[in-house]
């Protein structure tokens, strides 16, 4: 076992990898990320055996690393694998090299362009699951932007269509919560507000909650994994914060086929890491 496998199998930081290494273990995981963007098969377990041959590593330290890759690409604006959630403390030079792949390699590219523009053609109903730790220490975290490189994760967020879908399948999630819960009245009373009273409201859909309280939903949708950052505007910040406990984001992720939902109830600033991305700026006057 070597120092950085030492505590927690792999997953604490000991010794830093060697460029060599490195550049093995960037590989893998760019193997992967081409093939799962693709919707084609492959094998976590047989890659991670494939960097072993190569590095003298156990299998929770290339875990680990291929983990540091997913944060990586979250701080540049990239989707990761799903399955491989981001952990923070990444060396430098993984973060040179993680780069130095996405820019050598403009097939990867157009299969995250293609990936994150694309809605699937059929969506089942939404599983209920609990929302993921965060693993990322958001206090710590900078994240990084290169010139050469698009924030897809913007770019998904704004898939007009796929955000619309999203709505709508949570729409049929909360009818169907409350018809099980004996509220029918109140299911049919559910409102779609981001498309009936305009959007900026703060919320997408006006729900209740068993009691008769309201709820007001505020939806993100990605096709991608539950880990993956999603961007909330000033103004749902605040709305948030001024109905508080009768506020509920929910995260639908995975969407296709097998979607999956988490919920977070109350203000965002309480259930949230948020970090400001954008102001609103204005030319001052010049006098």
């Amino acid at each position: 076992m070597t120092v950085d496998d030492a505590q927690s199998g792999g997953l604490t930081k000991g010794t830093d990898w060697s460029d060599s290494e490195v550049r093995v273990v960037t590989d893998s995981y760019m193997r992967m990320l081409r093939a799962e963007l693709r919707g084609e098969r492959y094998n976590k377990a047989a890659e991670n055996a494939r960097v072993r041959e190569s590095v003298n590593r156990s299998r929770g330290s290339v875990e680990y690393k291929f983990m540091n890759i997913s944060a990586v690409l979250i701080e540049l604006g990239w989707i990761p694998i799903a399955g491989y959630k981001p952990y923070s403390n990444v060396q430098s030079a993984l973060r040179a090299a993680v780069a130095a792949a996405l820019v050598d390699d403009s097939k990867i590219e157009s299969a995250m362009r293609a990936a994150v523009e694309s809605l699937p053609s059929t969506s089942g109903r939404l599983d209920l699951v609990t929302a993921p730790r965060l693993i990322i220490d958001a206090s710590g975290w900078t994240p990084r932007r290169d010139g050469v490189f698009r924030d897809y994760l913007l770019q998904a967020e704004r898939n007009a269509a796929l955000g619309r879908s999203g709505e709508l399948a949570v729409l049929d999630f909360e009818r169907s919560r409350l018809r099980v819960a004996g509220r029918s009245e109140l299911a049919e009373r559910v409102r779609h507000a981001s498309e009936l009273d305009g959007d900026g409201l703060g919320y997408d859909i006006r729900s209740f909650h068993r009691g008769g309280r309201d709820r007001f939903i505020e939806v993100k949708t990605t096709r991608f994994a539950a880990e993956v950052p999603f961007f909330v505007s000033a103004n749902e910040e605040r709305f948030s914060a001024e109905v508080d406990d009768r506020f509920s984001l929910y995260r639908v992720h995975r969407f296709g086929p097998k979607p999956k939902l988490f919920i977070l109830d109350g203000s965002l600033a309480s259930t949230c890491a948020l970090e400001p991305s954008e102001y609103r700026a204005q030319a001052r006057a010049i006098v």
